[in-house]
């Protein structure tokens, strides 16, 4: 069971590391670079559990975002509008 874990644990810090690498690489600013992409790829590959999670709260905020700002109806609909 423990060593279950573990290989979880490995492979989800692999795969997160290089997709923050391939992110980093792929949208970088290059007026100001990272200095050091390789450690911060490396550190959101030991931290995924909590990189998934925020990964999932933005999802759900940008999600919530576009739900809000679409058009439901008539201006009436809304209180402020009148």
């Amino acid at each position: 069971m423990t060593q279950t874990l573990s290989m979880m644990y490995l492979v989800g810090a692999l795969i997160t590391a290089g997709l923050t690498f391939a992110f980093a690489a792929r949208w970088r600013d290059s007026r100001q670079p990272a200095s050091h992409p390789a450690f911060i790829s490396i550190a959101a590959g030991v931290l995924w559990p909590v990189v998934l999670i925020g990964a999932a709260q933005m999802g759900v905020i940008a999600l919530l975002t576009r739900t809000m700002r679409a058009p439901h109806g008539s201006p009436e609909d809304y209180a402020l509008a009148r």
